[in-house]
């Protein structure tokens, strides 16, 4: 799906309503094979289905019908991908797609950025619950786990990065250090 201003990242849901009758054949198509598809955004500014170069194969998780014939379905990321063609006369966007896998996720480097982003976002969880302020439920518990650096960005990229620039520059940056050097540094400049 080509879609403005949504970005999936790998590990997160996204909720979508299907209504449109190609979207509604490409899930039925989807459903009855292996559930999968692209969520790419659409470039900004343009009024067709131009695709960024960047984004991100998920897997419907639930998918519900409505009466109406639309679909309401959350869709798990699991893989960033780089657009190389959209193929044409398809009644849905298809694209020819190639997997984007993260790079060095378990330096040092990488590992001592991961704990100051965890740092930065516990400090910034506990200043929106002294100003009553809601934080996304169950982050600081998600924060206490032991995952990767890269899910790391991801979660917290997906949960607190409302500039959707930001978002999509995240999704197309392969290197995990570089992703958190681009988060710890957005926290810091908005302190």
């Amino acid at each position: 799906m080509i879609l403005p201003g949504v970005v999936l990242f790998p590990g997160m849901l996204l909720p979508l309503h299907i209504f449109e009758p190609r979207y509604r054949q490409m899930l039925d198509d989807v459903l009855s094979s292996d559930r999968t598809f692209a969520i790419v955004p659409r470039i900004p500014g343009s009024t067709d289905d131009t695709p960024h170069s960047i984004g991100c194969v998920g897997m419907v998780r639930v998918s519900v019908q409505n009466r109406d014939d639309t679909s309401n379905l959350f869709l798990l990321g699991f893989s960033r991908v780089r657009i190389l063609d959209l193929l044409p006369d398809n009644p849905y966007p298809v694209l020819r797609i190639q997997a984007l896998p993260d790079k060095d996720d378990s330096t040092l480097r990488t590992e001592a950025h991961a704990l100051r982003l965890k740092e930065i976002v516990r400090a910034r969880l506990r200043e929106a619950d002294a100003s009553n302020t809601s934080a996304p439920a169950g982050l600081s518990t998600l924060l206490e786990t032991d995952m990767s650096a890269g899910r790391l960005t991801d979660l917290v990229a997906h949960t607190l990065i409302p500039d959707l620039a930001l978002r999509q520059d995240l999704l197309g940056t392969a290197s995990v250090t570089e992703r958190l050097r681009k988060l710890i540094s957005f926290f810091i400049e908005k302190s």
